[in-house]
């Protein structure tokens, strides 16, 4: 929400459908969003499935209208297995580091490593992931991950490698993260990062 726009209070009771504040980005994000968290008697949990936030995770067919009404659910449909982010870094962040301020320290040509991060929401147990970056003076990196062992609501993973000359080629590099569910992608993302001379 934007700074600023915020127009309740802690303690409020808030009716369905009244102004919370403006959509809007301020300081440091890069994009509108808006982190929801829904508490019950003191403990967290989750609008979509109406379950805590630590409960197991339920297959999409499991999944109910949660704590939405008829219009909301409908609107709000929880979103399949899909690639959320993919970009270029020149270090490995912490996962709770990107959901808290989503920043990256770009590579440069004297980086120490040049990273792909990808980030992915609501994968299945048995689908793997497919990274592949290329670049300039045949740079070239690819690995398909063994299948994951349960479902993931989130989930990052990254392909790189370390500098071995003096400093990394300038040009374009293209990265490209894809979800298999078997052979058949079902999601994929494209991220383009220019290194200059």
């Amino acid at each position: 929400m934007r700074q600023g726009s915020l127009i309740v209070r802690t303690g409020d009771i808030v009716a369905r459908g009244q102004r919370l504040g403006d959509v809007g980005y301020s300081g440091k994000a890069k994009f509108s969003h808006l982190h929801l968290s829904v508490r019950h008697n003191g403990e967290t949990v989750d609008p979509f499935s109406g379950q805590p936030q630590d409960s197991q995770c339920y297959s999409p067919s499991r999944i109910a209208k949660g704590l939405w009404n008829d219009s909301a659910a409908k609107i709000l449909n929880y979103p399949g297995s899909q690639v959320f982010a993919v970009s270029f870094s020149n270090n490995v962040p912490a996962l709770e580091a990107l959901e808290r301020n989503h920043v990256r320290a770009k590579p440069h040509k004297k980086s120490g490593k040049l990273i792909l991060l990808a980030r992915f929401l609501n994968l299945r147990e048995g689908d793997r992931i497919r990274l592949s970056v290329n670049g300039p003076a045949e740079f070239h990196v690819k690995r398909i991950s063994t299948p994951l062992e349960r479902h993931k609501a989130t989930y990052m993973a990254y392909i790189g490698k370390r500098r071995t000359s003096p400093s990394w080629p300038p040009g374009r590099y293209e990265g490209h993260a894809q979800i298999l569910r078997g052979d058949v992608v079902i999601s994929e993302m494209r991220s383009v990062f220019a290194l200059p001379e």
